[in-house]
């Protein structure tokens, strides 16, 4: 697995559908409309990384979990961030 060090990129896919949207409030905006849920996949060294994917439910977030092809659990629905 090669990882960008400054963007969410891992052998070139992005694993952060949120990651352009740069102001928290637009991922607070999705994030009330139930459809951004959160993601982790490790490294075959063991290395947990987390990501995020927009979609219209859990099971379409699966597949595109899936799709990515880096081993992405989707783990829960985001509800809101704090800052």
């Amino acid at each position: 697995m090669i990882f960008d060090p400054n963007k969410p990129f891992c052998d070139g896919l992005l694993y952060s559908d949120l990651w352009m949207l740069r102001d928290r409030r637009d991922h607070n905006i999705l994030a009330a409309r139930n459809i951004v849920y959160l993601t982790e996949f490790r490294t075959p060294e063991g290395v947990v990384y987390s990501g995020d994917i927009i979609a219209k439910n859990r099971r379409q977030a699966e597949r595109i979990a899936f799709g990515r092809g880096l081993g992405e659990v989707v783990e829960q629905r985001l509800s809101k961030i704090v800052y």
